[in-house]
């Protein structure tokens, strides 16, 4: 059996729960997760997002998806309006609240993968971003 350590879905698993500590504990007191947050930038970025296409983007269940907006909705920080180009669709974008949340904690990720990666040299970064890409690319 090998070692967990030279898995590389445990070792991805621990570099994401790295970059993602520090967002999760500054998201706690409003009551967030990093995967609301995450879904609160993507928002902020596709003004008018329908749910469908949120949930592709992030690679959720629709149902699911339906529930954390609900979360977000309840909160005051999202909002769903009929899409003008679809009728069945709901365009989703941010409250003025919303907005500001993503606007507070969108540096902590930055700092988090700086600090992360300030062990590699810059051919090395880049070298990791390309890969990272390319592996992306295909799922």
């Amino acid at each position: 059996m090998r070692d967990a350590d030279h898995i590389l879905a445990y070792q991805f698993l621990k570099l994401h729960f790295k970059l993602i500590e520090s967002l999760q504990v500054a998201l706690r007191p409003e009551g967030l997760t990093v995967k609301n947050f995450s879904m609160m930038q993507l928002i902020e970025s596709n003004s008018g997002i329908n749910q469908n296409e949120l949930a592709k983007k992030m690679q959720k269940d629709k149902t699911l998806m339906v529930q954390v907006i609900d979360k977000l909705e309840k909160k005051g920080l999202a909002t769903r309006e009929p899409s003008e180009n679809d009728r069945r669709a709901y365009a989703l974008s941010l409250t003025p609240a919303g907005k500001k949340i993503v606007e507070k904690y969108a540096y902590i990720p930055d700092v988090s993968e700086e600090k992360l990666l300030s062990v590699l040299d810059v051919e090395d970064q880049k070298s990791l971003r390309r890969i990272m890409n390319r592996l992306i690319a295909e799922i």
